[in-house]
């Protein structure tokens, strides 16, 4: 065969080959820092993961909230995601239940995550190492010292009607919310839009398929018409002069220059029509946009979205 034909032949395998290897890559970098937690907080977070966890094992999986459990440090809510994540990854592995209960409720000085399964239980050994300072797997070892590296306390009771997981961080004093303040032009957030806007679709563009649909779920479920799209092309191609919009939603996860490129289109071409930018924490606020939010967390840049309503 010669050297063309052997590059034809290559050439679709590198190419699943790198797509496959990007796929990897997002994967890690979500699972270094759940960036659902920088977008809809810890709760809506919890929420839509155990939806998602249930749907995809077949396990019935429900989370039970306090009503009141409010925010704590980003730190915090971390440790509580990654150790969600880690039991209810093990309840589908090995346990075998059909059910699973994932609790999460603070008072003033602590947070207590619970989370039960209906299982076949732990082995007495395996139990020990979890609890101890034996060999685990990676997720294991990881939750445990995340546990102890907050100062928490963790508690397996285990036998053949199944797994309770509990596990208690202390809520430091000193930092009861997120470390890092969202960044937001103050002047701005004082605009209130005509009442005329009341009705108008919210128009969302983003640059990551799971946080797209992630945020129109959080919006309709506020009782929002949203319109989302993939990206400045698609945006630019949906988007009629004539309709009416009550805000343009920009996502964070591209360049700045990209971001600030499609924010720029969008003023020349709907001036009266607000955007609201999301952008990851640390980066410079785009120039343009009339609100800039710094995600970390907390849904301020919903109270912004109900503003246009008028």
């Amino acid at each position: 065969m010669n050297g063309a034909g052997e590059r034809e032949r290559l050439l679709p395998d590198s190419q699943a080959l790198l797509q496959n290897l990007n796929k990897e890559i997002r994967t890690i970098s979500h699972l270094l820092h759940p960036p659902l937690l920088d977008e809809v907080g810890l709760s809506s977070a919890l929420q839509w993961y155990v939806d998602g966890f249930a749907k995809r094992s077949g396990i019935a999986t429900t989370l039970e909230l306090g009503a009141d459990f409010g925010r704590v440090n980003s730190d915090l809510e971390i440790a509580i995601f990654r150790v969600v994540q880690e039991c209810l990854t093990n309840v589908h592995r090995h346990s075998g239940s059909s059910k699973a209960i994932v609790r999460l409720n603070r008072s003033q000085d602590a947070v207590l995550l619970e989370i039960q399964d209906e299982g076949k239980g732990i082995a007495p050994d395996k139990r020990s190492q979890i609890l101890g300072s034996g060999p685990l797997g990676v997720g294991l070892r990881g939750m445990r010292e995340r546990v102890l590296q907050l100062e928490g306390t963790l508690d397996v009771q285990s036998d053949d009607r199944g797994t309770n997981v509990q596990v208690m961080f202390p809520i430091a004093k000193s930092s009861p919310v997120s470390s890092r303040d969202v960044k937001v032009n103050r002047l701005e957030t004082k605009i209130v839009f005509s009442s005329s806007r009341a009705g108008s679709p919210v128009f969302q563009i983003a640059y990551d398929r799971t946080l797209l649909k992630i945020r129109e779920e959080l919006l309709k479920n506020r009782g929002y018409d949203v319109v989302s799209v993939l990206g400045n092309e698609d945006a630019q191609r949906s988007l009629a002069r004539d309709q009416d919009w009550r805000l343009f939603i920009l996502g964070h996860n591209a360049p700045p220059t990209t971001r600030e490129a499609m924010v720029r289109w969008l003023k020349g071409n709907f001036p009266q029509t607000k955007v609201l930018a999301l952008n990851p924490p640390s980066q410079v606020n785009l120039t343009h946009a009339d609100f800039n939010f710094e995600l970390d967390g907390s849904e301020e840049w919903l109270t912004a979205v109900a503003s246009t309503s008028g």
